[in-house]
């Protein structure tokens, strides 16, 4: 059988990417199609140093380095792109991928990677842009998505979201049923080298230092609790943070992937504010043997074991304030014998690499012997 994946544009090796990476371990002999690929020579190796089929797009001026910019031709560019002689399509997406135009011979499976272009309902004051300009172009090019967007998830035979938050996501805003959930990748292998039990006297948060990853309430909550936090990360909210943190919290930039690994294996617990689809980095923590203190917005929550349960891995806090994530470290601080850092691992190993593998693959191949079944191909 002959495999295409779709990704929505590759410039980085991010999240997406990463699970794009796992689809090719599993299908390896699978062609890529992407709007854009501006991915350097020397960062291919998620890729496997594949050749991308890219859209129309790849070849208009700026198109690779501002592709946010080309958001509403990028509907028009995915129904353009050829998908002639392929068996079965899998498109990873947050964005326009589950859009192809397919036919009726060919499976379609969409693995929806976050909520598909939030931006365009939700999260208007932290998305709007403050040029006047921009906002009128945005006032007038979203309605026209959302509605694409609405045909365009319904295209896919089969949908899978990475997390039972984001299957709710979808149901909610376009009442359609996700077939399975199967949770993202994550190199728990890689971190799991960084294992310690014995913890330093200090709390971490990691992330780009952008306003809706809500960093300011982790600093708000800190400076009113006194402990010791460490930052990691840079973005255009850094100044500002700094300004309102007091002098237990410390800003130590960006880090590698190693410099990050290491400083969260020894601290007390990782803080994360943000609300996000799964939340790759709290796996990351826990494999790492470090616990968790989550909101539980979003995905987050699905890959914690609260401190009520059998073998706790962190705490989980109710709301998106300042107050909730007091309480939240107060009740880690009150229960630190309770979290153990095998336990942190053991749970982390859930969302391994070989998990994914193992649970997208006998998904995709079952789904194609049911489809040749009916189809009669």
């Amino acid at each position: 059988m002959k495999i295409a994946i779709i990704h929505d544009w590759l410039y980085v090796y991010g999240g997406a990417e990463r699970v794009l990476e796992q689809m090719l371990e599993c299908f390896p002999d699978a062609d890529i199609f992407s709007i854009i690929d501006s991915v350097p020579e020397s960062q291919r190796f998620f890729i496997k140093n594949k050749k991308v089929k890219t859209s129309y797009l790849q070849n208009i001026p700026f198109a690779k380095t501002k592709h946010r910019h080309f958001l509403p031709f990028m509907p028009h560019a995915i129904e353009k792109l050829d998908l002639t002689g392929y068996d079965i399509i899998i498109s990873g997406s947050h964005a326009v991928a589950c859009g192809v135009i397919t036919r009726p011979s060919q499976l379609h499976i969409c693995y929806c990677h976050s909520e598909h272009m939030r931006y365009l309902f939700e999260y208007g004051d932290l998305y709007n842009s403050g040029n006047k300009i921009v906002r009128l172009a945005q006032q007038y090019f979203y309605p026209r998505l959302r509605k694409w967007l609405s045909t365009a998830i319904r295209r896919p035979d089969i949908l899978i979201a990475n997390s039972n938050y984001i299957a709710q996501w979808h149901m909610d805003k376009f009442a359609i049923q996700i077939n399975k959930v199967i949770y993202p990748s994550v190199d728990v292998d890689y971190f799991s080298q960084f294992y310690k039990e014995t913890k330093q006297d200090y709390y971490i948060t990691v992330g780009r230092l952008v306003e809706y990853k809500r960093f300011d309430l982790v600093i708000s909550a800190f400076n009113l609790l006194g402990h010791k936090l460490i930052v990691v990360g840079d973005g255009a909210t850094r100044n500002e943070l700094e300004s309102i943190a007091k002098p237990n919290v410390e800003f130590v930039g960006y880090k590698d992937k190693k410099e990050v690994a290491a400083l969260i294996s020894g601290a007390k617990a990782f803080v994360f504010a943000s609300q996000e689809a799964f939340g790759i980095v709290n796996v990351e923590a826990q494999a790492c043997g470090t616990p968790v203190i989550v909101y539980s917005g979003g995905g987050s929550k699905e890959v914690v074991n609260d401190e009520n349960s059998l073998s706790p891995t962190g705490v989980v806090f109710e709301k998106q304030c300042v107050e909730d994530i007091v309480k939240a470290v107060e009740v880690f601080e009150a229960n630190r014998g309770k979290f153990s850092a095998s336990n942190c691992l053991a749970n982390a190993k859930k969302f391994s690499c070989q998990e994914f593998r193992a649970q997208f693959s006998e998904f995709v191949n079952e789904e194609y012997a049911k489809f040749t079944k009916v189809s009669g191909s």
